[in-house]
């Protein structure tokens, strides 16, 4: 998945933080791809989500993924 041109879009200071906003994402799709993850999303018996800090401004987001991608 390329974001490539996204990226080149934004200033150099958010540029990083959006880059690791993407990898999360990018993270999440990948970890639903696993079997025993998938098959528990399927049941209701897990719900994943990633966190990205920052630690310049010493915040820290939740990152969602609603719904399942196409894997």
């Amino acid at each position: 998945m390329s974001h490539e041109n996204d990226l080149s879009q934004l200033p150099i200071s958010e540029h990083d933080h959006s880059f690791v906003r993407i990898n999360v994402l990018d993270q999440l799709r990948i970890l639903r791809t696993f079997l025993e993850v998938s098959e528990a999303i399927a049941l209701g018996n897990l719900h994943i989500h990633g966190v990205v800090h920052d630690p310049e401004r010493n915040i820290s987001h939740q990152i969602l993924e609603t719904q399942p991608t196409n894997v």
